[in-house]
This record gives structure tokens, sequence and C-alpha cells, in this order.
């Protein structure tokens, strides 16, 4: 039987830029959230209900919303939409009776719900199973539906027709609408410089209420917010892309077929669909536009928060167990700049050719690496952490466009910067994609990352990777009449329709796991039950799959910087 990740695959590329958002709908997100954390006054009386503190966000009934605020709420099941208040002009047909019955005038009942204890909790809800409009204009804000009851958040649906929400952070209590309630005063107190000139400025609009984090390694690539309350610690992150989101994009999927959608379009494609089986045919398909969305997307900003938040003295650095003895010795260590050592916390501080300091990189800032660590993948790319950088970490440290000419990697300056000057360019051996440890002309030492259907067995899973999928049936010989299976190869295109690569006909018999056969041609072995992997270069032979391995160079650091295209690093 087909496997459900099936459709996250071939025709998923294209389908899943068809499929309206309510398609996804019946699909359950897994909520971390906390209940009844939030005290609520309204006009200064103590709302007795539930509340959800999602986020940073508190959502609490759409009914008990409605009777907050003093309005009706309806809701018309025809299109998912519960309307708070008065109904838009134009909203229906004037010959549409469905709602002859609504009252738009009678404020909402409160839910009146068993009011739970304050706890934490991890939930299944809907997300924006329900749209909600207020006087008619759409809640621009994420509901969700929890037990049958839409939550919407409080502070988007009362702003929205103007009833202020304040938040004493002190106690913990919303005030909503007119409250005679002093909030205490803040008095900053003088904060550390940190070292690294992160500073922090108060956040606007949607993220009012948190702190925005300016000075960092990712600004101009991503806006960073926190939140601190005691020792809990919120952070958000918002990637900033480059490309123009109604800019168009032509591409050609799985099957060969021409497509076109804007840029936003596959950036919502990506966030859907990125994980361990898409993310190599999502860099093959589109290249530097899903690798650029990728690498903005898997910044570790809690690591950049944590970081301004020790050296501002806001939280304390980890306390050290080595004592020193008065006859200790201290012995100092040369140390490049790039420490060795896991990369999460191993940081390489880049200067380019023109001494400028870039900022710091990590191993994970490498976007081929982190697909394969997010894949759960064995096999990694040369680390920077170990000396080794590739070309997109080269590329963002010069900010520059990569262009191949035969041998020659050539890093330019983008054309918003003016003349497309060279700033160097690096030249690869004939045999550099075969041979490890070979060097460029300049005498800059290589090593190969070699990626794709790199191992001598494939399954299931792995052959949908490659957009081709494998189904078993059982089937009767025509000449005896005997019961035998088939293993059917095929792609299958957007409208399911399904064309036939390759058939293997296994006879009646026993077949041990892991042992190994030949059958039309074709290598297999049973792993377990049904179940059955195949060797990919029979499979290759026979024109089932495509030769999908890849290779990428990686660089040696110090030589890079012997040929002065990177420079030393010194600490200020």
């Amino acid at each position: 039987m087909r496997s459900l990740k099936t459709a996250f695959i071939t025709s998923t590329l294209t389908a899943a830029l068809l499929i309206p958002n309510a398609a996804y709908a019946k699909e359950a997100t897994q909520l971390h959230v906390e209940f009844n954390q939030v005290n609520i006054k309204v006009n200064d009386k103590d709302f007795i209900g539930n509340n959800i503190l999602y986020d940073g966000t508190t959502y609490v009934p759409i009914r008990d919303v409605a009777a907050m605020l003093g309005l009706a709420v309806n809701y018309y099941d025809k299109t998912e939409t519960a309307y708070i208040g008065q109904i838009g002009a134009g909203e229906f047909a004037a010959d549409n009776h469905d709602i002859d019955s609504w009252d738009v005038m009678t404020p909402a009942t409160p839910s009146n719900a068993p009011v739970r204890e304050k706890s934490d909790a991890t939930i299944n809800v809907y997300m924006n199973q329900v749209t909600v409009k207020v006087h008619g204009m759409q809640l621009k804000a994420n509901t969700f539906l929890y037990e049958g009851t839409t939550f919407v958040p409080i502070r988007a649906a009362s702003e929205s027709i103007d009833v202020p929400v304040k938040y004493d952070e002190a106690t913990g209590t919303a005030y909503i609408g007119k409250t005679s309630h002093t909030f205490p005063t803040v008095v900053e107190q003088p904060k550390a410089q940190p070292k690294s000139g992160m500073y922090a400025v108060p956040a606007e609009g949607d993220m009012a209420g948190w702190q925005l984090l300016k000075g960092h390694p990712y600004e101009g690539k991503a806006n960073i917010y926190f939140m601190t309350k005691g020792s809990v610690q919120q952070v958000k992150m918002e990637p900033i892309l480059q490309e123009d989101l109604d800019q168009v994009v032509q591409w050609v999927d799985s099957n060969g077929n021409k497509r076109t959608n804007t840029v936003g379009q596959l950036y919502e494609l990506f966030a859907g669909l990125s994980n361990q089986y898409t993310t190599e045919i999502l860099v093959n398909t589109f290249g530097d536009l899903y690798i650029n969305w990728f690498a903005s997307s898997t910044i570790d900003a809690f690591s950049v928060v944590d970081q301004y938040l020790k050296e501002t003295g806001q939280i304390p650095d980890p306390t050290s167990n080595v004592t020193l003895k008065p006859d200790s010795k201290i012995v100092p260590v040369e140390q490049d700049n790039l420490n060795k050592g896991a990369g999460v916390g191993t940081f390489f501080h880049a200067v380019d050719k023109f001494g400028t300091y870039k900022g710091q990189y990590q191993d994970k800032d490498d976007p081929y690496y982190t697909a394969r660590i997010i894949d759960g993948r064995l096999v990694v790319p040369p680390l920077l952490s170990e000396g080794w950088i590739g070309l997109d970490v080269l590329a963002k440290i010069y900010n520059a466009d990569v262009a191949v000419e035969n041998q020659d990697i050539i890093f330019k300056a983008k054309p918003s910067a003016g003349k497309q000057q060279e700033y160097f360019h690096l030249t690869l051996p004939s045999d550099w994609g075969t041979k490890d440890g070979s060097t460029t002309k300049d005498g800059i030492k290589i090593k190969n990352f070699t990626y794709g259907l790199t191992d001598e067995w494939v399954d299931a899973d792995g052959l949908e990777a490659a957009g081709v999928y494998v189904i078993n049936y059982p089937n009767s010989d025509p000449a005896t009449g005997e019961l035998q299976s088939v293993h059917r190869f095929y792609t299958e295109d957007k409208s399911h329709k399904r064309t036939t690569l390759y058939e293997i006909v296994l006879p009646n018999a026993t077949y041990k796991e892991n042992e190994t056969y030949t059958l039309s041609g074709i290598r297999l072995k049973r792993t377990s039950g049904n179940n059955y992997s195949y060797n990919t270069a029979d499979l290759i032979s026979h024109n089932i799959i495509g030769s999908q391995t890849k290779v990428r160079p990686y660089f040696n650091i110090q030589d890079l910087k012997k040929a002065g295209i990177l420079k030393e690093y010194t600490p200020k």
C-alpha cells in the first residue's frame, strides 16, 4: 500500500500550491500552552473564565471575547466564519435568508465553562479553522479550535475596535477597557555594555510588549524578539528575506512540466514541506531560493538572545567548577579564532580580504549541514568548526553572487551594489569531484561532500524522496496460475496519473531477511515483513531513477587566509 508520505513528494511540489488552506485544516497541531496564567479585568471587573497563554499571546473563547466587548456573536457554518458585532455591508447576498434569525445587537453571554486550574499542558488544536470578523473586518491574527471552542487573541480582538489593553507584568494581569489601576513606573537600571554591540529596543505593532534585539550577527537577515518574565525567556525569530514576494518564478517539476508561482507562494510551500524526505528535492529544484529561505529560517535566535542577556547581566554566566590553587600554572594555548568542538557553540569570526569584520558563523550557517542534521543523516559536510568552509558561507561573508565558468568559481558583488566587480575566484582542478584532498590553482586544499542517493541500497521511502514510488501487489502467473508478487515502480503527475517505469516479478517462494536475490535484473533483499530494499546501481542502470549524486567543494580556511581571501580576526 502506498505510504502517506507520498502526498509530500512528487505531486506535492505542484499540488500543495493548488490546494486551499482549508484542505490542511483537518490536521491537528500540537501546542505547549499555559492555562489561566493571566488574570483578566474588563473595565476593572474580574473576568471569570478560561484563557490560554501560547507564545506570549493570551487567547480567550470567542463567546467570552464578545461578552467582554459587549458585542453579539454569530457563526456561519457554510464558510466557517464567526462574526463579532455588526455584519459588514455586502457580506451576504440580499436573497440569502440563512442569517434572517441572527441577532447582531444583543451582547453575547459568557460561556460559563468550568474554570481549569493554572497548569502547563500540551494540547491538540486546529489552527485558523475558523475565520473571525469583528464589525465586518477580518481579524489579522491566529485563532485555534480547541475541544470545539474557538479561541481568539484578546489583544487583537480588543484593539481592532479601539478598546485599550494594558498589561501589568508585576501582577500578571491584563486590563481591558477603562481602568483606575495605577501601573508601576519602571525605572531602567543601567546595564552593562555588551561586548558584541547588541542592544534592545521596545518592539512595536503586533510585537508590542516584546524587546527587539539590534546589532546581532543576523541583522538584516532576521528580526529577533524576546521577552523575559522572571527566569522564563521567550524568543521569536522573524526571517527577513530579500526577495520580492510578488516576483514570479518559473520552475520545472519532477515530471518535466514548467510551473509558475510567486516567491511568496513558494515560501509557503517550503514552510509546509521542508522535511527529511523533501530537503534535497527542494534544493535541487529551487536552488538558492530554497537555500536562502532555509538559512534564514534556521537561525538559532535563542543562542543570540542568551548571549545578549548574559553580556548585560540579566542572566548569570555559568559558574566555573575549576579551583585555582596558589601553585597552579596557567598555560596559554595558541588557537586560531575558530575553536574546535561541537558546531553549535563554536563561532568562526570572519574577516574578508579588505580587513572588514563580517560577523560570526557556525556550522549551522551552512544550509547543507543544517539540512542533513534535521534529516537525521549520519554523513554531514566538512565542518566550519573543523576548519572547512563551503561556497554558501563564503558567499554570505562577501554578500556575493557565485558564478561557475568551466573550472572557475567566481565570487562577484551583487548587482544592487553597483558594477559587478569580482571579489576573487577559485580555480578547481579537473579531477576535484572524484579525488578528495586535491588543491586549487592557488594551493587551497579541497574536501568533497557527496550527497544524493549515495547509499548502496534504497527502500521505498528513499525512492519517494527521489520522486519514484513502488507498490507491491499479488498476482497470478498467466502461464501456471501460481500466486506471485509484483513490485511496480512508477511516477505520478499532479492529476495522479501513474506512469509505470519497471516491474519486478517475485515467484511464490520464501525470501529470507537480508539475503540478496536478483529478479528481473534488479538485486533486492527483504528487510522485514513485506518491506524490501533495492540496489541503487541496478535501479540507475534500468533507468528507474536517475543518478542523483552531486558533489560540493569545501575549502581549507587556513589556506584561504594564506591566499589573502580571508584574514585573521583580532579580538578588540
